[in-house]
């Protein structure tokens, strides 16, 4: 494979990434390696901001239905929860209903309680989600139909 010469912008995450020579697309990025390779942002493979802005059209587009999902739901439609076990003490989780919520670290609250603290972490994530599509819009549109940086 050739050596990049440039970077690009990432359509997704805004971050500056290598640019294949040969294709002209993102390298793989915005993963972990740890007992193995996890995850890939979206935007690897795509064309750097620079030269199209589709797929960040298409990723805010799912951000905002994310964040209007978070934003809207209520308590009570809210039936299952991501709770530390009893069971083990090295913090695992699992997911957790109102029927085998005795099996969960609770902490004495209610179900009424988690469930309306997990409405309440979901407003806080859909801030976050609106904090990057303002991102997006306000950091990597401006770069549309400029040159690549060189590396």
């Amino acid at each position: 494979m050739a050596k990049a010469t440039h970077n690009g912008t990432c359509q997704a995450c805004g971050r500056k990434q290598a640019v294949n020579a040969k294709t002209g697309l993102l390298a793989k990025h915005g993963y972990v390696v740890d007992w193995g390779f996890h995850g890939v942002c979206s935007g690897a493979g795509k064309l750097p901001a620079e030269h199209d802005l589709t797929h960040m059209v298409a990723v805010q587009a799912e951000l905002d239905e994310r964040a209007t999902h978070l934003e809207t739901r209520k308590a009570e439609d809210i039936n299952a929860l991501l709770l530390h076990t009893k069971a083990d003490r090295f913090g695992a989780k699992e997911w957790f209903t109102e029927e085998n919520i005795n099996e969960a670290r609770t902490y004495g609250r209610t179900w009424a309680q988690l469930q309306e603290e997990e409405r309440y972490l979901g407003e806080y994530k859909a801030k976050n989600v609106r904090d990057h599509i303002a991102y997006l819009t306000r950091i990597v549109a401006p770069v549309n139909g400029k040159e690549l940086t060189a590396r």
